[in-house]
């Protein structure tokens, strides 16, 4: 099972491809998605489906559209990671070289399994 950091670099180089049609596609999904969840906000249906690009399992998926009190250690830097997160996939290409820009490991932090 991939962390979430490893499921924001296979998305990441998803963009980064070689092959137009695999960057398109990824680059185009990933905007919209970005963009509705923003416009939808933490816990609407919109920011859930952008976040499952992200996750492999359901803790993951919670840590990254739930606000849960196990979460306190570090709520305010997931909280911080996950606008980083999608901030960075409406961004122009040169951002997408960086799209783990402001997330680090903290998404990953005290998961297990």
């Amino acid at each position: 099972m991939a962390t979430i950091r490893e499921k924001i670099i296979e998305q990441r180089d998803k963009i980064l491809s070689n092959d137009a049609d695999v960057a398109s596609e990824a680059i185009s999904r990933l905007r919209t998605q970005a963009v509705a969840a923003m416009y939808g906000g933490p816990g609407s249906e919109a920011w859930v489906t952008f976040m499952r690009n992200f996750a492999d399992n359901d803790a993951q998926l919670a840590r990254l559209t739930e606000r849960r009190v196990e979460d306190h250690l570090c709520n305010r830097y997931i909280d911080l990671a996950r606008t980083y997160l999608i901030g960075n996939a409406v961004c122009t290409p040169n951002t997408t070289l960086h799209f783990l820009d402001g997330i680090d490991d903290i998404l990953d932090q005290t998961l297990s399994g």
